[in-house]
């Protein structure tokens, strides 16, 4: 008679593949939850970096057109979040590359300690882009932020047309090509 031994599994590899299935359904659940395509976009009221109180209304009214709206990159970022860092040059290129085509950026510091740790940390990275200061999550909540950096492009009507979750080295041709799509 013939006697084979069956690899047990142990209980901590069980537990593990179990909490593991249950973290990515959690985080495609949260991933999905923010706003899609299509939204109207959240209306917010915050304060720069500069010191300056800004809502999106105001944002999105083109100064160099008047009666006139732009399309708004808005992304949601925190100081200690390196794939947010790695999309810094991302959108300062798209600042000075379609600025004078009515595109505006904005980015949302999502940073608890609020102004004293943002401002000098955008003074230092010298980010050439507008960005404001959400330290109680107001505009994070409104746009159901679950992760950093999520990116929302707004159309001029106001209506979200694409959004971007995380960081891959694609996403600067995907920015720019949705950016383009609605200039």
């Amino acid at each position: 008679m013939e006697v084979r031994r069956v690899k047990s599994v142990s209980f901590r590899n069980v537990a593990a593949l179990v909490l593991a299935a249950g973290l990515c359904v959690s985080m495609a659940t949260a991933a999905g939850a923010q706003l899609r395509k299509g939204t109207k976009a959240p209306e917010f009221r915050l304060k720069s970096v500069t010191g300056k109180m800004m809502s999106l209304t105001q944002i999105r009214k083109d100064p160099q057109r008047p009666g006139k709206n732009r399309v708004v990159v808005l992304d949601f970022w925190a100081t200690y979040c390196e794939p947010c860092k790695m999309e810094f040059p991302i959108f300062q290129k798209l600042q000075r590359k379609y600025g004078k085509d009515g595109l505006v950026v904005v980015g949302i510091a999502c940073d608890r300690e609020g102004m004293s740790l943002v401002a000098p940390f955008v003074k230092a990275k010298k980010l050439g882009y507008t960005v404001l200061v959400d330290p109680n999550m107001v505009a994070k909540s409104a746009y159901r932020v679950r992760f950093y950096p999520t990116t929302f492009i707004i159309d001029r009507s106001g209506i979200i047309r694409a959004v971007h979750v995380g960081y891959t080295p694609e996403v600067g041709d995907q920015l720019e090509a949705d950016v383009k799509s609605v200039l």
